[in-house]
Order: C-alpha cells, then sequence, then structure tokens
C-alpha cells in the first residue's frame, strides 16, 4: 500500500489542522469570556447587596443618632424639671417653716402665753 501526498494534499491537511486549533482555542476563549462574564455578574450583584446593606445601617445609623438627640432632650427637660420640683420644695419648706415661726410669735403674744 503507497501512501502518497501531493503539495495540494499537505497544503490541505495542514490547513484544515489550523483550522481545528483555532476552533478549539475560540471554544476556549469564550468559555473563559462566559466565566469571566459570570464572574463579573456575581461581583456586580455583591457589590450591589452591599450598598443596599451600608445603605440600611446609614439610615439605622441616622435614626440611633435621632433617637439618642431626643433622649439627650428628654434627659435635659427632666433635670431641669428636677431641679425646678426641688427647688419649689425648698420654697415651700421656707415658707411652711416661717410661718410656723409667726404662728409661735403669736401665740407667745397672747395672754395666758409662755412669755406671760
Amino acid at each position: 500500500m503507497v501512501f502518497e501526498m501531493t503539495l495540494t494534499n499537505v497544503l490541505t491537511v495542514m490547513s484544515l489542522f489550523c483550522m481545528a486549533m483555532w476552533a478549539i482555542l475560540k471554544a476556549i476563549a469564550v468559555q473563559a469570556q462566559r466565566r469571566s462574564d459570570e464572574k463579573f455578574d456575581q461581583l456586580q450583584k455583591s457589590l450591589i447587596d452591599l450598598t443596599r446593606a451600608v445603605s440600611k445601617e446609614s439610615e439605622q445609623i441616622r435614626s440611633l443618632e435621632l433617637s439618642q438627640l431626643r433622649f439627650q432632650a428628654e434627659v435635659a427637660r427632666d433635670y431641669v424639671r428636677r431641679d425646678d420640683f426641688v427647688q419649689v420644695i425648698a420654697t415651700i419648706n421656707t415658707r411652711i417653716d416661717n410661718f410656723a415661726l409667726r404662728i409661735e410669735a403669736a401665740v407667745r403674744n397672747l395672754p395666758g402665753g409662755k412669755n406671760q
């Protein structure tokens, strides 16, 4: 059996081999591109989720700051009320003491009081 290869046969085989290699490399490149696109899509979704989480956390921080400011205002108001209450009680006690002193003085000045 004689196997004979002419120049056209060699060129045809070489061109078929080159085309097959090119097709294989093209398929590999397409798969790599597809995988790369999938990774970037996942990365983009993760970034969007992270942005949403940060935004939600930012809203919670703003809410917490507002709550803390309200609490500070209430504490200051309650402290002033407490201070005012203490002052009013002290004033009432002073008035009661002064009234008691006046009554004692009036009782002493009555006929048959302790002074006589």
